[in-house]
């Protein structure tokens, strides 16, 4: 397996993870080049908050990991 395939099963299970242990709707995606991940997001939320977490990978080491909470006042 790829390093394509690996993530999006890891980015599966944490999917169903979250959304059946916090009870949320959890969507991700991802975007590559030649077979190379260039970016990724996850984004999750309920009714009284969401958080949103995107990774910018550099050659083969992660250049950016950042993680964002706060209410969701979107309803």
């Amino acid at each position: 397996m790829n390093g394509l395939t690996v993530l999006h099963i890891m980015l599966s299970v944490l999917g169903q993870y979250t959304c059946s242990r916090l009870g949320v709707n959890t969507f991700y995606s991802f975007n590559h080049k030649d077979g190379q991940l260039i970016e990724f997001n996850l984004r999750a939320k309920s009714k009284s908050w969401y958080f949103k977490v995107r990774a910018v990978l550099g050659q083969q080491h992660w250049s950016e990991l950042g993680l964002e909470i706060a209410p969701n006042n979107g309803g």
